[in-house]
């Protein structure tokens, strides 16, 4: 059975930082914007912690967030252009 990478029932948003959604204004591309809302929430508990990185691309994301490796697809360069417009100087 075939199982993709960053599953999850929910749609994410940041209603605090984006409370017009991703796809507003242009902070992220098209595609970007997608990936958050469809994928944000799997990104979120693999860099916190809170979920296990099941699947070969999951381990790579694990992997980057902890600085094991610089980003290198595009859900890395997505978190990373999100994290980087999120996090407090």
């Amino acid at each position: 059975m075939f199982q993709a990478s960053f599953q999850t029932n929910r749609s994410f948003s940041d209603l605090k930082n984006f409370p017009n959604g991703f796809f507003e204004g242009n902070a992220f591309t098209d595609e970007q914007a997608a990936l958050l809302e469809k994928h944000g929430h799997a990104y979120s508990e693999l860099a916190e912690g809170d979920r296990s990185p099941l699947m070969p691309l999951e381990r790579q994301f694990f992997e980057f967030v902890v600085g094991q490796r610089v980003p290198a697809n595009i859900h890395e360069r997505t978190w990373l252009c999100y994290t980087s417009r999120t996090s407090e100087p």
